[in-house]
């Protein structure tokens, strides 16, 4: 997966297993949206922590 950040210092690696569920629930929970469906589930759906951005 790549993630575009115009926020970012520079390149990065997140080493963290995540589905198109993981990155519908990032962006939802950066752009303070409701979440659909599976995403959720935060007891299975985790958000990709990404350098420098809220959790």
């Amino acid at each position: 997966m790549i993630i575009v950040d115009n926020a970012a210092v520079g390149p990065f690696k997140v080493n963290t297993w995540a589905d198109h569920y993981s990155l519908l629930r990032t962006i939802e929970q950066n752009w303070n949206l409701g979440y659909l469906g599976n995403a959720s589930d935060s007891e299975q759906v985790k958000t990709i922590a990404i350098p420098g951005e809220p959790k």
